[in-house]
Order: structure tokens, then sequence, then C-alpha cells
């Protein structure tokens, strides 16, 4: 029996790279090192105090915080009252972490007193009690037993049991084996744990085990590595051995995990066939303890193969560097065992580096982000979680987490797989060794499978992998392109997005021929069987070249969308456009994936807001609805971030008809009150020459607002719009200054005769004629629209309900404007509709008249509201008006029309106010018998006597050029009208009153008698114009008679 000893507490403190502390409290508190009742006692002593420690409930961190702080104190104490340097400072420091592991060291050795064997009868099994705790015993791998052996090996026993085929190779091996455990014993420590930090760092084997072998050569004294005689010796022992060559054979033989076949090694199996046997493993291994056992097997079976691997290597170099061979050996030494035993050494380093490595079970099972994101992209399942066993346990080696996960699982499959068909009923002693060594081919660095490195993805062990990638980055080819992936994730997990990035380059290649980036990347999909027959024909010695080019291209492409997939959960937004460039470089033009790839990379070019190569790649995508598509996204994408003069200067290369239909529907879709989108449409089409364009664009946008809204602001935008419009209509083709604005309701709906007077209406159905109907404005119809929106604006600074009269038409809204005293306003909108503007200058003739009535404040007031920007400045609010009244007229007043004159006067009259002198005697030059009949008709009796006394007066020669007739009567002048019904009527009013009146009959005497005169001066101008006739027709007669 060989019971595995402490490691010697000075080799844990002669690592000068490590802090004491750290070289100490990893093994201290590693789990199985020592019990917790050990370190309690040991602080107990070394604290030197009666305040006992309580272990039992409590935590081993919380254990290893209060025996880090007693060493500290201890330290603290040496070092108070002194100035020491760094060097000193560490010498003490280690001193101390001697001094608590010497005390835990005695604790244990007095624990592990054996007191008995007890026998596990169920389970085949013997444990050794001790004092405290006990110690299971286990059968030895061969080698190890030649390993521990040492004096006491029975050569003869050993060569019957395992080599009774070949006793005499087996005696050689034997012996070489002899010499390995040999050297095993003469190596110092130092030389051992060099070997090791070496490989750590990644270090060629046989470089510094060359260098090793000189410095043994060299017999320093002073650094004596090995005895003097030990050259002797082994030359000795090589004389013994028949045939070195198979020897070295037979043991490099033994050493390989993969039994000549790394390809073979694969773990894709049947498992459902032997479940039974499965659990039976489970049952014998899966607790905590046939965990620990499984685990710590394989540490010290690997231990113990890699003491010989780096021990063997040691002894051919010395041999090559003695010549203590023959010539043809020494090169089959140096061109075959060499390399084998280097790459094996490195394995178990690994494997070593494996079973030894602590993980924090807590930490590692709380990755569950991580892990989740792996879920979604189908690059892990969920098995093999780690669980805290209810925090039990806080720090276990990394191969016992891995058992506990998903290793036991898969090696139990295998087990039962390899052993189906023995009836032995599964037992400790016949289970332990195959079971290890299967655990151990699954760790095994140079093989086919890799469940391990495949657990670590899975469970996200970022540490971890990065380590253990790094340890088999420089030599190991085997899944060389799995192992760079699963950085590449672990270290984009961590943030370093550039690392990650040129690894999943590297590893792409890898999807053609390693199985778990097959599985992962190509599961599901067609390609996975072109990749499987790829990778047999890699197995048969086949390669690639065999596969068309294409599909390799096609399957390399779907492991770049799932690093893409991968790349875009951390946001590595220059890398996925990287990649995607990349797999755009591999794909042919008419690749149906070539589209999906420039999608991405214009969707992370928009979201990094680098438009313009946005823009670029969007035009140059090989499918026409994706271009679209990506154009809309960048539509809106910069109408968001108010970018609109990239949206204005993009050339739009065969999408320029699409881009204003995405901008047109993305207008018609937002709310108009806050819409910006109307005023960007104008102004490209205004930088791209098309006005008429323009012009229909700033109309949809005012009768939106028309339609939309009823607020003055909208109000005020409508008005704006329909300038822009009205200017943009002046600047386009008289033949195309119009547009056609669709049938909105029932109003709008133009008569039969107006939609198309080519066509009769009887030829269409109603649906035809419901869909077609379209209303064409030309710039007069704009013109009134915009007439009309302006009244509404004015009207809204003076009427809270505005609102109301939103659908009222020009004529009533024009009435509505005078009431408010807006009159410029009111005869502008009259005059834009032609429309009859009588009704405001009643208004305004009725203001004027009542402002006597009124205050000064307020007629100013509603003066201001109108133009009096040509009027000449009066004091009086009432000269004010009339002079505004009488602008008005003169402004309003059509050539030889005299309607307003007559409404106005009409209005004056009906409210007996008087006649203005201007309009008096503008009235009659312009129409005296129009107005002679107002006067006339309101009874104003006494003004009609004096105004018809005038014209009569002025007929007759006196002062014509007041009045509306160009001459006076005369006989050689036209005839003239007198008004006669007029002056009858006057004459009848001025004798029903001349009784009551001397005023009416003076005035009637006078008219009378000026009538009278009109009479005998029209009678006589007539006879001479009868007279000067006759004469004219007689001269003429005689003319005529003398001619003939």
């Amino acid at each position: 029996v060989a019971m595995e000893p402490p490691p010697d507490r000075y080799l844990i403190g002669n690592d000068h790279s490590m802090d004491p502390r750290e070289a100490y409290c990893n093994y201290i508190f590693q789990l199985g090192t020592f019990e917790r009742e050990v370190i309690a006692k040991a602080l107990f002593m070394f604290r030197r105090t009666n305040l006992r420690f309580e272990s039992k409930h409590c935590t081993l961190p919380v254990l290893k915080d209060q025996v880090c702080q007693a060493v500290e104190d201890e330290i603290q104490n040496e070092v108070k009252e002194f100035d020491v340097t760094d060097e000193d400072y560490l010498e003490i420091a280690t001193r101390q972490w001697e001094r608590f592991y010497s005390c835990c060291e005695q604790y244990h050795l007095k624990s592990c007193q054996p007191c008995g064997l007890f026998v596990l009868e169920s389970i085949d099994g013997v444990c050794l009690v001790k004092k405290n705790n006990f110690s299971l015993l286990r059968p030895c791998d061969t080698l190890e037993h030649l390993m521990l052996a040492g004096e006491d090996l029975d050569t003869s026993t050993i060569v019957s049991t395992y080599f009774a085929d070949n006793e005499r190779v087996g005696e050689d091996l034997v012996t070489l084996v002899s010499i390995v455990a040999q050297l095993e014993r003469w190596l110092p420590d130092e030389v051992k744990l060099d070997v090791d930090k070496r490989l750590y760092r990644l270090e060629m084997p046989n470089v510094f085990i060359a260098k090793l072998s000189d410095e043994i050569l060299a017999g320093d004294p002073d650094s004596e590595i090995l005895p003097g005689s030990f050259l002797v010796w082994i030359r000795q022992k090589l004389q013994s051995i028949n045939d070195m060559r198979m020897a070295m054979m037979l043991l490099l033989d033994s050493l390989r995990m993969d039994n000549g076949n790394p390809a073979g090694m694969q773990t894709n199996i049947g498992l459902t066939q032997s479940l039974q046997f499965v659990n039976s493993v489970g049952v014998l291994f899966g607790s905590h303890l046939g965990l620990s056992v499984l685990s710590e097997t394989v540490r010290q079976i690997t231990a113990v193969k890699f003491s010989i691997c780096r021990n063997l290597l040691i002894l051919q170099q010395i041999l090559i560097d003695t010549y203590s061979l023959s010539v043809d050996l020494l090169e089959t030494v140096r061109s075959h065992f060499i390399p084998d035993i280097t790459i094996f050494l490195q394995s178990y380093f690994v494997m070593g580096w494996i079973s030894q490595t602590p993980v924090n079970i807590s930490a590692a099972a709380s990755l569950e982000s991580s892990i989740q994101r792996l879920n979604l992209l189908q690059l892990a399942n969920g098995s093999g979680r780690i669980y805290t066993n209810g925090g039990k346990y806080h720090v276990s080696p990394l191969l016992r987490v891995f058992l506990n996960a998903k290793g036991l699982y898969t090696a139990g499959a295998l087990y039962a797989e390899n052993f189906k068909d023995s009836e032995n009923v599964p037992t400790w002693s016949n289970t332990l060794l195959p079971l290890t060594t299967i655990v151990s081919q699954l760790i095994w660095p140079v093989s086919f499978n890799f469940v391990f490195g495949e657990w670590l993805f899975g469970t996200c062990q970022h540490i971890a992998i990065q380590d253990y990638v790094r340890l088999l980055s420089n030599w190991c080819e085997w899944n060389i392109c799995s192992r760079q992936f699963i950085l590449a994730v672990s270290l984009l997990d961590c943030g370093e997005t550039y690392k990650a990035y040129d690894l999943f380059l590297q590893s792409a290649k890898g999807v053609l021929r390693e199985q778990f980036l097959i599985d992962k990347i190509l599961k599901g999909t067609a390609l996975a069987k072109h990749c499987e027959n790829l990778t047999a024909m890699s197995e048969d010695g086949g390669g690639g070249d065999n596969l068309d080019n294409n599909i390799n291209n096609q399957v390399i492409t779907q492991y770049y969308l799932k690093v893409i997939q991968l790349l875009e959960q951390h946001n590595a937004l220059d890398h996925i456009i990287s990649m995607a460039q990349v797999a755009i470089g591999l794909l042919d033009k008419s690749d149906p994936q070539l589209p999906m790839f420039q999608s991405i990379v214009f969707n992370n070019h928009l979201r990094l807001e680098h438009y313009e190569e946005a823009y670029h790649s969007l035009i140059y995508n090989a499918e026409l609805s994706r271009r679209k598509d990506c154009l809309r996204q960048l539509v809106v994408t910069l109408f968001n971030r108010k970018r609109l003069d990239l949206l204005m200067h993009f050339p739009y290369v065969g999408l320029h008809e699409e881009f204003e239909n995405i901008v047109e529907s993305r207008a018609r879709s937002l709310v108009i009150d806050q819409n910006e989108v109307y005023d960007f449409l104008y102004a490209f089409h205004v930088n791209n020459g098309n006005m008429r364009k323009a012009s229909a664009i700033m109309y949809e946008q005012a009768m939106r607002f028309q339609l939309e809204s009823d607020t003055v602001e909208s109000m005020e935008k409508r008005c704006s719009a329909l300038l822009v419009c009205i200017n943009s209509l002046h600047l386009i083709d008289r033949r195309y200054r119009w547009i056609a604005k669709p049938v909105i309701g029932v109003d709008d709906i133009p008569p039969p005769s107006a939609v198309n007077d080519a066509e009769p209406m009887d030829n269409k159905s109603d649906e035809e004629c419901g869909r077609e109907q379209v209303v064409v404005l030309e710039i007069k119809d704009i013109k009134r629209e915009l007439l009309q929106t302006e009244a509404l604006v004015r009207l809204a600074d003076h009427r809270k309900d505005v609102q109301t009269f939103i659908n009222a038409g020009p004529q009533e809204l024009a009435i509505i404007l005078s009431g408010c005293g807006l009159y410029t306003d009111a005869l502008k909108l009259v005059n834009g509709f032609e429309i009859s503007p009588l009704p405001i200058f009643d208004s305004l003739t009725s203001a004027c008249v009542r402002i006597d009535d009124e205050g000064a404040n307020e007629t100013w007031a509603w003066l201001q509201e109108n133009d009096l920007a040509d009027l000449p400045h009066r004091n009086k609010p009432a000269d004010m008006a009339w002079s505004l009244l009488q602008k008005l007229v003169y402004d309003n007043e059509l050539e030889n029309s005299t309607r307003i004159r007559k409404s106005v006067v009409n209005k004056l009259l009906s409210l007996n106010a008087f006649v203005p002198q201007w309009l008096y005697n503008d009235y009659k030059l312009a129409n005296c018998r129009e107005l002679l009949y107002l006067f006339v008709k309101h009874n104003r009796l006494l003004e009609a006597a004096e105004l018809a006394q005038e014209m009569i007066n002025a007929m007759l020669g006196a002062g014509s050029e007041y009045f509306s007739f160009k001459h006076a009567i005369a006989v050689t002048n036209p005839e003239m009208c007198l008004p006669v019904n007029t002056l009858d009527l006057l004459l009848h009013g001025l004798r029903l009153n001349a009784d009551s009146d001397i005023e009416y009959k003076q005035v009637l005497t006078e008219l009378e008698d000026v009538v009278q005169n009109y009479i005998d001066t029209a009678q006589r101008t007539a006879e001479d114009k009868i007279q000067m006739a006759f004469q004219e027709e007689y001269s003429k007669h005689v003319r005529q008679q003398a001619a003939a």
C-alpha cells in the first residue's frame, strides 16, 4: 500500500514568483488536503491564546479569513518596530506561513494515524480507518505499481501477470521503468517544480530538457542534480535490456491514452442501450465521495505518468548526449520517441492542470446570463450545468466539477458501451481503473473528442477556458479551431472583442472538419451532411478539396452568420460589419445569402451612425426588396436623428421614386401638427428642380392642416403652405399650373360637367365616377383658399369661437369680418372670391354714422385693425373713419359703376344721415340721376329739389362739368335724357307739402320754373333740330338733281 504524502512545506514556499500567502492558501484550503477541524486546531495553536475557534458552524471562506488575519498579525508584530525591505518582508511572511503550515501538518499527521482496516463488501472495497477520518484503498495501474513499488518490486510476478505473451519484452519494460523510477527519486524537487513552471509558460520540453541534460552531465559539484555515479548505474541497467527499441515502444504505448487512434475517440454514441449499466456506475461514483475518489485517482495516475514522461525524456536526452546507444537507435529516439514523449509530457501536464486547478463553485454556477446567451443561439443546450450543492463545498478541482456536471455520465456511458457484454456486476475494484482510463481519455488533449472543452464552453468557465486553450495553443493540433472558437466566445463575454474577432476568423476553417463546430454551427441544416462527409474524408486521409468549393464557402458563411449573432449579443457592431464583409467576399453574386449579409452591413452601419456607409451598402444590395427595406430604415433613422442634410444630398440611384414614396408615406402617417417631413419633401423637390411636385406637396400639407386641426397655429401654417404652393406654381410653365385635388367629402364633389365635359356621365358606373373624381385647382382657386384661411387667422384675434366659422363660406365670413371691424380684410376676401362687397360697405357706413355714439378708444381700436397706411392722419377718429370709407369706395368701385356709392348713399339716407360732400360730388359726377332717385326715394325732397335744379341748369349749360353728362342741350349736340318719372315724383311730393310748409312751396315754385324753362328750351331746340334736318335734306336733294 502506497500512501500519498503531503507536500514538503519548504517546497510550497520555494515558488518565489508567487506571494507566500497565496501559495500556502492555495494548498492548505484546497479541498481534501486538511480537514476543517485540523485547520481550526492549527489556528488555535498558532495564535497561542486561550480563545478556541469553533469550526463546526464556520464556512471555509470565513476560516480562511481568520487564518490570513492571524498570520498577518504575526508578521506585523515582527516588522512594526523596524523598517524592512521587500525581501526581508517576504522572508518573514514565508517563515510565518511555514510555521502555520507546520501546525496544520502536525495535527493532520496525528489525525491520520491508522486505527484499522474496514472491508466494504457491498462495493468490493477496502478503507483504512484513521483517528479522525478514513482513506480508501484503490488498485494501482501497472505503470503506477512499477513506479511506486521501488526495490520491493517482484519482477517475475509482474512479468508473468501482465506480459505473459512476451515475457522478454516485459522484463525490458520493467527494467526501463525502474530506471525512470530511480530518476524520480534522484531528481530534486526544485528541478521538478522548474519543469512544471516551464511547461506552464509554454516552453518547448525538448529545448529545456536538453539544457537540463547539459547541466546534469556538466557535473558541477556546487549544483549537483543527480549523483555522480548515476551514468554508470544507468549504463549497467541498460545492459540488462535486450531490446531497447521495443521496451521504449511498449512504454510509449502504455502512456498513450488514445490507443494510437486519436480520430477514433468519439463520444457521440447511443446511450440508451446501456442505461441500467450507466445508473449502476452512477450509484458507485455519483456521490461526493465517489466523485472525489474518481477525480483523485485520475490526478494520481496522471501525476505518475507525467513523472514517467518527464524522466523518460531526460533519460533519452542523456542517452543521446552520451551516445550510450547505437547510432540507429539514437536516431530512432531522436526522430520518433522524443517527439512522441514530448507530446505526452505536455498532454499529461494539461491533464494534471485540469485535475488540480481549484474552481470556486459558487462563482462558476453564477454565470446564468452568459449561459442563456449561448442557449438562445443553440450553442449550448443547458446540460452539464454546475450546481452549488447547497453551498456545502466552495472550492473543488476542475476535474471533479466536470465529473459532477457531465463527465461521469459521459464516462459511464462509454464504459457501458465498452463493457456491455460483460456479465460482471460493477463494483469498486473492477470499475474504478477502467472508468479512470475513460475519464482520462475524455480530458486527453490529443484526440478527436472535445467533451471537456465543450463543457467548459457550455458552462462559460472563462478563466479555465483561457488557461486551457493557452496551455494547448503551441503544440496541440487536435480541435485547434474548436478551441479558438470557445476562447473567442469567452473573450467576447469578457469584453475583449478585438481578440475575439481575430480568433473567430482563425477558427472558421474548422467548421469544415471538426465535429464540435459542425454540431454547433450546422446542426439541423442541409450543410451538416456535407461537412460530416468531409470529416470522414479527413479521417481517411482525404481533404476538403474533394468538396465543392461553393459548398465550402456556404458552410463558412453559415459559421460567420452564427458568429455575427454572437457579436450582436455583445453589441460589437464594428466587428459585425467586418465579419459580414468577409462573408460577402466568399459568396458568389448569385448566392441567395448575399443580400442578407449586405443587409447586416447596412443595419450595423446604421446603428453606428455611419450614414453614408449605410447608404452605399444598401445601394449595392443584390436584392431589390431588401434595398427598399433598407432605404426605408435609413429614411426613418435619419428623420429621427434630424439628419435631413444627408437625406437631401444622397443621389438615390435607382431608388429615387421609392425614396419619394417612403417619405410621402411617412409624412402622411405622422400627425400634421408637428410634421417636418412635408417641409423636407418640398425642399427635396425644389433641390431637384421639380416645382410641380413641390407645389403639390405644399398643397397637401395645407389640406391636412385644414382637415386635421382647427387651432390658430394650424391656420397660420396652412397660410404659409398655400403661399409656398402659389409661389411654386408661378415658376412652372403656364400649361401645368394646376393641382389635382382628390375629393374628400360631398362638398368637394364637382358638378358632372366639371369632371369630364367630353365624356357623358351615363357611360360610367357610380363606382368608377367616385373613384376618378378629382378637383382640378388653378392658381386662382388656391389664392381663394389662402384668402379664406388668412381671414380666419385675422378673425381668430377677435373671436374665441373661430372654430365654429371654419366651414363658413366666403360671403358669411366677410360679413363676420366686417362685424369685427376688419373691413379691409373683408373686402380683400370678397374681391378674391368676386362676390358682392356691398354688405361690407353697408357695415362700414353704419359704423361711420355710429361714431358719435361710440367712445374714441373703441373707434380707434377697430380703425387700427384696418389698413390706414395711405390715409392722412386725422386727430378725430370720425374723420379717420370717413377717410377710410372714402378710400375704400374709391379703391373698390369699378369703372363706369356706381353700385358701391349707391349702397353707401342708400345706407346713409336710410339712417337719416347726411351724405358727405365728397361722396355727393363724386356721385353727381358719376350718376346724378341715380342720386336724385335715392334722395326722392328716402323723401329727402328739399335736397332732391336742389339737386334737380342744379342738374337741369347743368343740362341747359350752367355747370354741366359737375354732372355725369358730357354736354348741355343744344341743336348741335345729341339728345339728352331727363329723369321725368323721378321729377314727377319729386314735384308731387313738394306739392303735397307746399300747403303746410312755406319752404316746400318756395322750392316747388323754383323747381317748376326751372322745369318749365327746360321744357321751353327743349322745345325750341327740337324745333330748330327739325328745321335744320329739313334744310339738310333739301340741300341733299338739290345736289342729287344737279348731279343727275
